[in-house]
């Protein structure tokens, strides 16, 4: 089980926020690093949860790791969803031209 951060903490490990969904239930927020984005396709995003009711927020930054320039996500150049099939979330990062420079982190927050 998660520990209970006091702080605004994005990892790569599971934290459970200080946030209350409206159904009442915890967040809990979880991350995710491609080290290398899709030249003008899709890919999944693996965040290897189960148990999960609901998502809360999906969001991330590309970076490139020549230039060191940096895309908030979503963004109109890389796409980013997330959706729940039977428990467990399945991410899905889209970009529209070759970003196989770049790298990302994605974060998804969730109830279970």
């Amino acid at each position: 089980m998660a520990g209970l951060s006091l702080q605004d903490v994005y990892s790569l490990s599971e934290v459970r926020t200080l946030n209350i969904w409206t159904d009442g239930k915890p967040v809990y927020r979880k991350g995710a690093y491609i080290s290398s984005l899709p030249n003008a396709a899709a890919s999944a995003i693996s965040f290897g949860l189960s148990g999960v009711t609901g998502i809360t927020n999906i969001r991330g930054i590309a970076r490139n790791k020549s230039t060191g320039r940096a895309l908030a996500l979503p963004h109109p150049l890389i796409n980013i969803s997330a959706v729940i099939a039977t428990g467990s979330i399945t991410g899905r990062l889209v970009t529209g031209s070759n970003r196989t420079g770049w790298e990302a982190y994605v974060f998804v927050e969730y109830t279970k």
